[in-house]
This record gives structure tokens, sequence and C-alpha cells, in this order.
């Protein structure tokens, strides 16, 4: 199995993401400080520290009452997915290419259902466009998905 080596290649909202979906949370203090739990790598943060101020407005502008662009509709998906408890599976469509399948036990609402069928296919852009960022399969990452689930149980 690959392991996220390539920090570098992401833009800061792939960062942030890449770090949820590595089971890093991120959060802003008081002072504009990122906090970053559990303990991640040195060329994390690195990373973190480079693009400090663009990902302090990335997380700063993270509130359930604003609407973000369509362009983060996918995004946004993902990151309700993971708040809400799912892992997220890549699994393979009948008719040829991937789908995102949220497994676990995550707590269910009508709201991130609709927001499922109305975003899955920008979400599942924007996550095959981060795994090839890194140079991870589909099958690669459902591989260190689960490991990191694991890690954290």
């Amino acid at each position: 199995m690959k392991t996220v080596t390539n920090w570098e290649r992401l833009t800061p909202a792939e960062l942030v993401i890449q770090c949820r979906i590595a089971g890093y949370a991120l959060t802003v203090l008081e002072g504009g400080r990122i906090h970053i739990r559990p303990e991640p790598p040195p060329d994390l943060v690195e990373m973190l520290k480079q693009h400090k101020p663009a990902i302090l407005e990335l997380l700063r502008d993270e509130t359930p009452t604003t609407e973000p662009p369509h362009k983060h509709l996918g995004r946004r998906l993902l990151e309700g997915l993971w708040d809400a408890g799912y892992r997220i599976r890549l699994l393979p469509s009948v008719g040829g290419g991937w789908f995102i399948c949220p497994t676990g036990q995550g707590r269910f609402s009508e709201v991130l259902w609709r927001e499922y069928e109305d975003h899955h296919d920008e979400a599942l852009r924007f996550l095959l466009s981060v795994l090839r960022a890194v140079n991870l399969t589909p099958d690669d990452w459902n591989r260190w998905a689960e490991s990191q689930q694991n890690r954290l149980q």
C-alpha cells in the first residue's frame, strides 16, 4: 500500500480534505493557530505551516449556515459524510468507473441523503482528483482508509 508522501502537491483545500481523510481533526484556535489532532507527521505539519493563511480562511469559512459556491458542493458532501460518522469507500460502478459508498455507523439525515443524491458526482470527482494528486488508486484508498479507521479505534 502506498503512503501519502506528496503533501506538497496538494492545494490548501485538498490538504484539508486529505487531513480529514487521514482522520485528523483541524480546528482554529484563538490567535489564528491551527490545532490538529491526533499528532501529525512532520511533513504534514510543514505543509500546514506553508499554507496556513489559506487553510485558516478555509476553516473559518466552514459554517453549516453558509452556502458554499457550487464548485465546493462535492467537497462539502464528503465533509458532511465524515462529520456524520460515515467512512467513505469507493466501489466499482456497473457502468465503469467508481461510486462513493458511505459505510459505518453514521448518523442518518434526510438533508445529508439529498446532498448525497444531488452532489455525489462532484464529490467523486473531487476525491478522485485528490487521490491522483497523491498517487493513490481507489483500491489503495479503500485499504488506506480502512487502516486509518482501525488505527483510530
